[in-house]
């Protein structure tokens, strides 16, 4: 397998499942042994869902997958993951819902409703060499909308401009050779803050080349808030070049840092890997050759069930944020404090949602905390109904 072929895992590998592999040659062996057991945290350039600045150690933690072999045998044992992966920018495989069937179907379906994504995209039939990118295209304009709302990216930028308001640095020798004569010009540098950056760039040329696809025409032409986001970011990148691509995408091979403007990172990362998809042929070192868009499969059947039940007035506590908790006791003086995070609740209702699998082996200790916590559930909130959303095998 050469630097430049690409190798797709021909198995079904299903999240929560100890998957039996066919392996193809050693190279292959070699890049699954190489990450097994790495933990979310160590694939710094992915896309992850919750975010891992909003979930914490709970996600960070978890291992993709583990590698294996057994019995002259080869399996990747998955937890509660599920996504596409791209290892070494030669193996590619995906981890799929074990409920979802050959197309995975089911954790398409989540997706769409979780971002709010138009469901008859899911009629575009894709290879398996495409689907990394065809869901990066799936989520832009969720990713779009979440940093739009903060605000248009703006960072300082450097002008040359030969006018008579000087308003910086007087650049003499370019004086000299733009204005031989006087004619009430200066030649100047100066430094002002601008809409029109490598980040706001990057996303114009991804969004530009998202249009030139059917999928992304559909997805583009979403809803109108999508669309004024849109125009606002084709008048603010005046300076767009299809011939730029490459520079573009070169000056934002650094990861985009910004304490405010802190939605723009998973967007940088997003718009790259769309535009390295395309097969625009740039320079990856490092953690470039590993790309991956992931799921907390868990995470996603929670967002999905609330997408359907929100109209029916539950509200969905946030653990990861803090949001939403009931307070059980407090002691005066905020010396002490004890609060519960339901999954759903409303009125005289409690709900629980389990995406993993049952396991029959439970330990005890566990199996106390979950009793514990459905008994707390009816008695603290005072609900005479009680009830799980749980999918299992």
């Amino acid at each position: 397998m050469d630097s430049k072929t690409k190798t797709m895992l021909k198995n079904n590998i299903l999240d929560n499942t100890e998957n039996k592999i066919s392996l193809i040659d050693n190279e292959v062996k070699e890049i699954l042994e190489k990450y097994s057991d790495k933990s979310i945290e160590y694939f710094s350039n992915w896309i992850v869902f919750p975010s891992l600045d909003d979930s914490g150690d709970s996600i960070k933690k978890q291992k993709l997958y583990g590698f294996y072999q057994k019995d002259d045998k080869s399996y990747i044992k998955t937890g509660n993951l599920a996504g596409f992966i791209r290892l070494d920018n030669k193996l590619d495989f995906r981890i799929k819902s074990r409920f979802g069937g050959e197309k995975d179907y089911f954790l398409q379906y989540m997706i769409c409703k979780v971002f709010n994504v138009n469901i008859t995209n899911l009629a575009y039939a894709v290879s398996k060499s495409d689907e990394l990118r065809v869901m990066a295209l799936l989520l832009l304009p969720a990713y779009i909308m979440k940093a739009y709302r903060k605000g248009l990216f703006r960072s300082y930028k450097c002008f040359k401009r030969n006018d008579d308001k000087v308003r910086g640095a007087i650049d003499v020798a370019r004086h000299i050779r733009q204005n031989p004569l006087f004619n009430g010009k200066i030649a100047y540098t100066s430094r002002e803050y601008s809409y029109d950056n490598h980040i706001t760039q990057l996303l114009r040329h991804a969004i530009e080349y998202a249009g030139t696809l059917e999928i992304g025409k559909s997805l583009l032409s979403h809803n109108l808030e999508l669309a004024k986001a849109l125009q606002e970011i084709e008048c603010a990148t005046p300076s767009y070049a299809i011939q730029r691509r490459n520079e573009i995408i070169n000056t934002n091979k650094k990861p985009f840092s910004h304490p405010y403007y802190s939605e723009y990172a998973d967007l940088q990362k997003l718009c790259l890997m769309i535009l390295r998809q395309k097969g625009i042929d740039f320079t990856c070192n490092g953690s470039e050759n590993i790309q991956g868009i992931i799921f907390n499969t868990s995470w996603l059947w929670e967002e999905y069930l609330y997408s359907v039940i929100k109209p029916l007035g539950f509200k969905h506590p946030n653990n990861r944020k803090k949001l939403g908790k009931i307070d059980v006791f407090k002691i005066p003086n905020d010396f002490c404090e004890f609060h519960y995070y339901p999954d759903f609740y409303k009125e005289n209702i409690v709900l629980d949602a389990k995406y993993k699998e049952l396991d029959k082996n439970i330990k005890d200790n566990e199996k106390f905390t979950k009793d514990f916590e459905k008994n707390a559930y009816l008695y603290v909130f005072t609900k005479n109904q009680k009830g799980n959303f749980c999918i299992s095998k």
